[in-house]
């Protein structure tokens, strides 16, 4: 829902949209790397039988970074 929202105003803003899917890319790009890598952590910790809380602590911290703007 997020890019949908974001897609929609960078094109609404840019003539182009070659430079519209830029101004997206560079709004988007490191707050999905952050998700992704953080996903793929907590998932290694898993599946490495982790039982800590370190797994839940991170995807607590990841949904609250979310909550900012995009």
């Amino acid at each position: 829902a997020e890019d949908g929202l974001v897609l929609a105003q960078e094109i609404e803003r840019h003539d182009s949209i070659k430079v519209a899917l830029e101004a997206f890319m560079e709004r988007r790009f490191e707050r999905a790397r952050k998700v992704v890598e953080n996903s793929v952590r907590i998932g290694e910790m898993e599946m490495a039988g982790d039982t800590s809380n370190q797994g839940a602590m991170m995807a607590g911290s990841t949904l609250t970074g979310l909550q900012g703007p995009y």
